[in-house]
């Protein structure tokens, strides 16, 4: 995984430094957090395996029912859209504006 070979390089830039931060963004949220700690987690989404409930309908009457499935994940599937590294300044100015309000 590329993603994973580049926040290595990045870890090894800024060893200890703990204000490293990595904002890595899966689906529609992103999560920040210490770079050492996204380079662990970026292990082990490495090795995941996509897991599925599949629903099929009943025929004539019966009831439906689920199965389960487990696979590998296709190579044009990703877990993860981005990974960006963030500087301090700007992470301290992200901690400092807190959660968005309504």
């Amino acid at each position: 995984m590329q993603l994973l070979r580049v926040a290595r390089r990045f870890i090894l830039k800024t060893k200890g430094d703990d204000m490293a931060k990595i904002k890595i963004t899966m689906g529609y949220r992103s999560f920040i957090l210490p770079a050492a700690k996204a380079v662990t987690l970026l292990e082990l989404l490495d090795s995941v395996e996509m897991y599925e409930d599949k629903y099929h309908s009943g025929e004539e009457g019966k009831p439906g029912f689920y199965t389960q499935h487990v696979y590998d994940l296709d190579a044009d599937e990703k877990l993860i859209n981005s990974v960006e590294f963030v500087n301090e300044s700007s992470y301290k100015m992200y901690k400092l504006a807190g959660k968005p309000q309504n």
